[in-house]
């Protein structure tokens, strides 16, 4: 069996060169295996570990060890002091590149030591402040031979100043620039400082450098607004672009159809969110004219979908500008929501909104992210892609403190009016893959499962025959659609003799 070792070292042993008897004893671990050498003066007693992983997971004491006074900089600074790739940079007192083991290389700039309030890191290494770092990241420089440039791009620069000031302020941006002047004047880094001033007066709107970021440019423009969203738009557009969605023909035709149609439909639509009464009882207050009996703010929630949805300006209406387009979307909240002032009828939303783990688009950003979103309304050809398009658009960014959802599925339906379609509606049972439509495009970029949910509840609708009311109602019980139970499945509606 083997024997155990006398004495064991730490993963990480620094052995200063000045200390013969500590040299003499690393020697003898080394060759008694107790004891691996990672470079002269630095060793580990960890004899399992590849190198490479020991000296990154101990980097701050290796550095702190062996190049006392380095600051991790540039590139690695800007990293929060990790690696990119192999790579480390660091400030100290010569340039020069030392590889600390295979995977792990040291590339030093000869240049000034910490400062004050540069970051101390544990075992007596440091990093570089946040504005010494913005302002090593306006130096020049290109990568080489498959090793990546000491700087990052000037895009990554602008978008971590763009969250940062989104999480801080103006006032942050103020204090950087300010702290950034002191430390250029200190480091005879004038130009570095030029360019890092030019950049934060564009963000402030005082400067008008060029910017390279479309995240920057996305909230410096005259439309602020929501990058991500609006990748997310680009990309559902193209989906819809190139994959055909089913067309199902328009089935309420005549007006008592259309008039049926219509209440089943706003009915649904707020089931769904919530706004829910017997469907008899929705019945008296919305198509018999009837006060309602109870609730009387829920009841003309439905009562205004149903007006949106019956009157023959907003049923088949779509916006041909983005100007329109916003001021449409008012105008329905308006009526949607009259009865509920503390909502905003009409209004965008002024606090920032979440659903879940899901955060919607900033107030200031949402009328930028509406009139971005809606200029690739025009580039999908299909109009029940387009359909699908606007409803995404509208419940992605969630302009409005409520009815987002309802008016998002009015904007869908509309599209399809227009073009003859039948309208998508969403019965209680559905709700479910509903949601989970909606999560799968928002959440895990599924443009393909939304589209499938939405073609699906197209089908159904379809299938309905709303020239009488009785009719329709009992294929929608046939089909369960006002089941809210977990285990019941919707079902193709029959026709009830």
């Amino acid at each position: 069996m083997p024997t155990k070792p006398d004495k064991t070292y730490p993963e990480i042993w620094v052995v200063p060169a000045a200390d013969q008897a500590l040299a003499q004893e690393a020697s003898r671990a080394v060759k008694q295996g107790t004891a691996r050498r990672i470079l002269p003066g630095l060793y580990t007693g960890n004899l399992d570990d590849p190198l490479e992983k020991i000296v990154r997971r101990n980097l701050y004491e290796v550095m702190g060890a062996l190049y006392p006074g380095s600051v991790l900089s540039h590139r690695t600074a800007f990293l929060g002091g990790q690696p990119s790739g192999a790579h480390i940079y660091a400030t100290y007192k010569y340039s020069r590149n030392i590889t600390l083991t295979a995977g792990v290389v040291v590339h030093f700039t000869a240049g000034p030591g910490p400062r004050q309030d540069d970051i101390p890191l544990p075992h007596n290494a440091w990093m570089s402040s946040e504005p010494r770092m913005f302002l090593e990241n306006m130096q020049i420089s290109r990568p080489r031979m498959g090793i990546p440039a000491k700087t990052v791009s000037r895009e990554e620069v602008e978008e971590r100043l763009i969250r940062a000031r989104d999480a801080r302020g103006d006032a942050w941006l103020n204090e950087l620039r300010d702290r950034a002047k002191i430390i250029a004047g200190q480091f005879g880094w004038e130009a570095e400082y030029q360019r890092l001033y030019k950049l934060i007066g564009r963000l402030l709107g005082t400067q008008k450098a060029k910017l390279k970021s479309p995240v920057a440019r996305g909230r410096t423009d005259k439309f602020p607004f929501d990058i991500a969203r609006v990748e997310a738009f680009d990309r559902l557009a193209a989906y819809l672009r190139t994959v055909p969605v089913r067309h199902f023909q328009e089935v309420a035709v005549s007006r008592q159809a259309i008039i049926n149609e219509a209440f089943f439909e706003a009915y649904f639509s707020n089931f769904i969110e919530g706004t829910e009464f017997e469907v008899e009882e929705a019945k008296s207050f919305v198509l018999d004219g009837l006060p309602p009996k109870s609730r009387p703010e829920d009841a003309h929630d439905i009562i205004g979908t149903y007006q949106l949805i019956i009157d023959r300006r907003f049923r088949n209406q779509t916006p041909g500008q983005p100007g329109e387009f916003i001021s449409l979307l008012q105008e329905r909240h308006e009526i949607l929501m009259r009865q509920r002032p503390a909502m905003h009828p009409g209004l965008f939303k002024e606090k920032p909104d979440r659903a879940g783990n899901t955060h919607f688009v900033e107030p200031e950003l949402v009328r930028g992210t509406l009139h971005h979103g809606f200029l690739r309304r025009e580039s999908i050809p299909d109009p029940s892609g387009r359909a699908a398009y606007m409803m995404f658009l509208v419940s992605e960014v969630h302009p409005f403190d409520d009815g987002n959802g309802r008016i998002a599925r009015l904007f869908m339906n509309a599209e399809l009016s227009a073009a003859r379609l039948a309208r998508v509606i969403i019965p209680t049972v559905y709700r479910e893959d509903y949601l989970s439509g909606m999560r799968a495009i928002t959440r895990n970029s599924d443009d393909a499962a939304y589209v499938r949910m939405l073609s699906h509840a197209q089908d159904f609708s379809r299938h309905l025959d709303f020239n009488e009311y009785g009719t329709a109602l009992k294929q929608l019980e046939s089909a369960n659609a006002f089941d809210k139970s977990n285990n019941a499945k919707l079902v193709m509606p029959t026709i009830q003799s």
